[in-house]
């Protein structure tokens, strides 16, 4: 009967952990998006892998910043940019959130939008699906990867296609 109750408590006890590596990668994702629009970019670059990429398809362009170094610099381009008019954005990462463990490596599929204002009125200034890879370090998740595909691109399909089941 041991066996059979240490079974269940071992089986029990990794429920719990994917549950809590689930529920931290959603707060990881949540965080980048508060940190973007707070202008935080020390907290922001604290999410990242020291090797870290992004990519962003924006209108028809590819942008992409590898390593901290060149993160650095974009974010804080932006923050400058933006120190007059806080709060004049609302990036939304967490709709429709798939996350796949694999041990310490993990992706997630999700959708993305961002809204600005227009004078004085909320209108969606992008959107599109966004590809996480991310990796456990020291018990902490970071993002490794972040690549961001337009809505009704061939691009967009493939990172839709690339979500595991």
């Amino acid at each position: 009967m041991s066996n059979s109750l240490e079974a269940k408590i071992a089986k029990l006890e990794a429920a719990l952990a994917e549950l809590q590596d689930e529920r931290a990668i959603r707060t990881l994702i949540s965080r980048y998006a508060i940190h973007t629009d707070a202008g935080r970019v020390s907290e922001w670059l604290n999410l990242w892998t020291d090797d870290g990429v992004e990519e962003i398809d924006f209108q028809g362009r590819l942008l992409r910043w590898a390593g901290k170094q060149e993160m650095t610099a974009w974010r804080q381009g932006a923050a400058e940019q933006r120190r007059d008019q806080p709060n004049n954005r609302m990036h939304f990462q967490s709709a429709n959130v798939v996350v796949h463990l694999s041990g310490n490596e993990a992706t997630a599929s999700s959708y993305a939008f961002a809204l600005g204002l227009d004078g004085g009125k909320a209108v969606v200034t992008s959107y599109g699906a966004v590809r996480w890879a991310l990796r456990k370090r020291d018990g902490r998740w970071l993002i490794k990867a972040r690549m961001v595909r337009e809505m009704n691109s061939a691009e967009l399909r493939q990172a839709l296609a690339a979500t595991p089941q």
